[in-house]
């Protein structure tokens, strides 16, 4: 459970890392608990943003790969009574800024409700002994063993500290896992902090669906996206002992890499993802394993059925993003 700042004005919003991240105390439906007249919150938002083939970018609000354009915002009427009985009305208008999915819809740092996000697992302290639990609205939950809970990166909760032993992993299990055969953009997104690099020839596993799409850190930290056929090395490096978080998106013609929410490596490149594998989803490791367990802890890992932009994948990076 993500836990930043306190509920601001009607609009629920928070300023953080160089973008506007909704209040997680605001419910994202448009609720208030708070009793009285009506009021009117806008929820601007941004669509994808195109980026162009660079190596370690710097970002920023106006330039380099960092592209806004006008998309629709939800304006969300709430109507509050006595009793704490709210309704809803929305309608569509133009604007920029807040991140959103393909959909449209807003995003905060706790796991989205809604049909992008195939699965989060942000690993709750109240979740049940060798439970691997899924976050996100489809419950893809699974098993793992030899995973201690420990305090997460700042403005996080929980993370999965992992051994050589460690499994966490999601069978397949038709029909449900059909969602797990994405066909078309993806992103995957993940906090990691390692306890030591891989050894020589050795890496370490984030997430691997076997043969469609994975996240590996080879020996020297770097992050391996793999998409299809496309596994080459980023040149985008995660050190050892700091939080970090980690994002890989395919749109189906360009891999982009990011670190701490910001774009550093980017490919265009000709290939497609698998689909019908029936090997299980592993994190923190090899399909089908056991074997190329991270040292170290990971959290908030998300597999998302779209390629997100970088304003998304700022917010879902939370304090971490460097944007």
């Amino acid at each position: 459970m993500t836990v930043l700042g306190s509920r601001g004005a009607a609009a629920g919003v928070l300023a953080l890392c160089g973008c506007s991240v909704l209040n997680p105390l605001w419910d994202e439906g448009g609720e208030s608990t708070t009793s009285g007249a009506e009021t009117t919150t806008s929820l601007p938002s941004t669509s994808a943003a195109t980026s162009s083939s660079t190596t370690d970018a710097t970002q920023t609000a106006s330039g380099g790969e960092t592209g806004t354009s006008s998309a629709g915002s939800t304006s969300i009427t709430t109507t509050s009574t006595s009793t704490g009985t709210t309704t809803t009305s929305t309608s569509t208008s133009t604007s920029t800024g807040e991140p959103t999915t393909d959909t449209g819809e807003p995003m905060g740092v706790d796991c989205f409700q809604g049909a992008d996000l195939i699965a989060c697992y942000d690993f709750p302290a109240d979740g049940a002994d060798g439970v691997l639990v899924d976050g996100s609205m489809y419950g893809h939950h699974g098993a793992m063993s030899s995973v201690d809970l420990v305090a997460s990166a700042p403005g996080f909760d929980k993370a999965a500290q992992q051994t050589g032993d460690s499994y966490m992993r999601r069978d397949d299990l038709a029909p449900n896992d059909d969602l797990f055969d994405v066909a078309g953009s993806i992103a995957l997104l993940a906090i990691v902090r390692l306890d030591a690099l891989p050894a020589a020839g050795q890496r370490f596993g984030v997430v691997d669906k076997n043969g469609q799409y994975s996240v590996f850190i080879a020996d020297d930290g770097d992050v391996r996206c793999q998409f299809g056929s496309f596994i080459d090395p980023s040149g985008v490096k995660v050190p050892v002992g700091a939080w970090t978080h980690i994002g890989c998106a395919f749109d189906g013609a360009e891999v982009r890499v990011y670190l701490n929410g910001a774009l550093k490596s980017s490919f265009a490149v000709d290939t497609a993802l698998n689909v019908g594998n029936p090997e299980p989803l592993v994190i923190g490791g090899d399909s089908p394993g056991p074997k190329d367990q991270l040292l170290g802890a990971l959290d908030n890992l998300e597999i998302w059925r779209t390629s997100l932009d970088d304003l998304a994948i700022c917010a879902r990076a939370g304090p971490l993003c460097d944007f």
